[in-house]
């Protein structure tokens, strides 16, 4: 669906989720040496316990010379649901050996997390053609609601793994986040990767059932879980990327701030660029979005050992820094392949350790931390020693 500069701009200043949830693919218009990427997508983390939830729904279009993977035909169009339920609270501490000396501390608890995954016939997929939003793969549906809530319900299975939910998510901020500053940047060829987070920030209701294959269950209920939701299209991943968002903050001054920001380095005919880097802060329903052509180029963002990405950006009324950080036992690794076939690896958490500088001018400045962040690290090296699951 070609997006309108119009509606872009009004967008780009109002609330629209539903209108940036509309699917992009429009089999008429994508080119076939190209392909075509697009994925919308849940998280919410439990407040009280390394939990959360991750679903994405995707669209991928390959080349006429690559595919979706067996069975599908080269050049074929294929729909996908994905769920992770991330649980790094199910195991007990191992107690400790009589052999190790008085007071000697615990090994930390086991993390337990399901990844499921099916694939599908894009003719078998419902897309969002128009309003209301809804979306359905597989057995997945997300759509919108008359008083502008978002509701979630399916389940994905993979293997013997499955994770069922039935949640409502309500949004705190009406006003999606765009984080680049130019129409062009979403109705042309470049950056070749587009994203906008239709809600920012939300809080989840309802239920989510996990089973693990082995026999166990686990039902969450959800109460009140900070949430939010995303939209991203293109024709490939960035070269190397991070993303993160954080919505579930330790202290009690982080209640009514949320962050969101990139980095990412992209490739332009032979030339490949250095980082470049978007962060926005809102708080207390004040945006401090350093996504200006000459905030992007002064902003500095640094990706290490694909666990870790730490940035700092200036906003006009603030002074913005930090750094994520994910544990190898709370990193699920993606097989993410891009429509030429040249395959991507995500690095994907949702139990990330945040820490965050926050000053905005004429107040003293905030630090926040967090274990409840999610960041995503997508790399074409294969060397990055995380577990894929799928």
């Amino acid at each position: 669906m070609p997006v309108d500069e119009h509606a872009l701009h009004a967008l780009h200043a109002g609330g629209d989720a539903d209108g940036w949830n509309l699917t992009r693919w429009d089999p008429a218009t994508v080119d076939p040496r190209k392909g075509h990427l697009e994925s919308t997508f849940i998280k919410l983390n439990d407040p009280t316990s390394p939990r959360a939830l991750w679903v994405k729904l995707t669209i991928f279009a390959p080349t006429d010379r690559t595919s979706g993977g067996p069975p599908f035909e080269r050049g074929k169009t294929v729909a996908e649901a994905w769920a992770i339920a991330f649980d790094h609270a199910g195991d007990e501490p191992s107690p400790t050996s009589y052999r190790d000396a008085p007071g000697a501390e615990r090994p930390a608890p086991r993390a337990r997390h399901v990844a499921v995954k099916q694939t599908v016939p894009i003719e078998a997929a419902t897309l969002a053609r128009e309003r209301p939003f809804r979306l359905r793969v597989a057995g997945v549906e997300v759509a919108s609601e008359a008083d502008g809530a978002l509701r979630l319900r399916g389940e994905v299975e993979h293997g013997e793994g499955r994770v069922r939910f039935d949640l409502v998510l309500t949004p705190r901020d009406r006003a999606p986040l765009v984080p680049f500053p130019h129409a062009a940047m979403y109705t042309g060829a470049l950056p070749k990767s587009k994203l906008v987070t239709p809600i920012l920030d939300a809080l989840a209701e309802g239920t989510v059932d996990v089973d693990r294959g082995t026999g166990e269950h686990a039902r969450w209920e959800v109460h009140a879980w900070p949430a939010m939701q995303g939209h991203n299209w293109g024709t490939r991943h960035a070269d190397l990327y991070a993303w993160a968002h954080c919505n579930c903050w330790r202290e009690p001054e982080g209640r009514e701030l949320v962050l969101e920001g990139l980095s990412g380095r992209v490739r332009v005919g032979p030339v490949t660029t250095p980082l470049l880097t978007v962060v926005a802060v809102r708080w207390r329903g004040v945006r401090y979005e350093a996504g200006s052509i000459r905030e992007i180029l002064r902003a500095r963002g640094a990706i290490d050992g694909h666990r870790r990405w730490t940035f700092e950006a200036r906003h006009a009324d603030a002074a913005i820094a930090g750094s994520l950080t994910m544990r190898d036992d709370d990193v699920v690794g993606l097989y993410y392949p891009n429509p030429d076939g040249e395959m991507t690896y995500c690095l994907n958490s949702k139990l990330a350790h945040a820490t965050l500088r926050f000053a905005p001018r004429g107040r003293p400045p905030l630090t926040l931390t967090s274990e409840a962040a999610a960041l995503e690290i997508g790399t074409h090296a294969a060397h990055h020693g995380a577990r894929m699951y799928v």
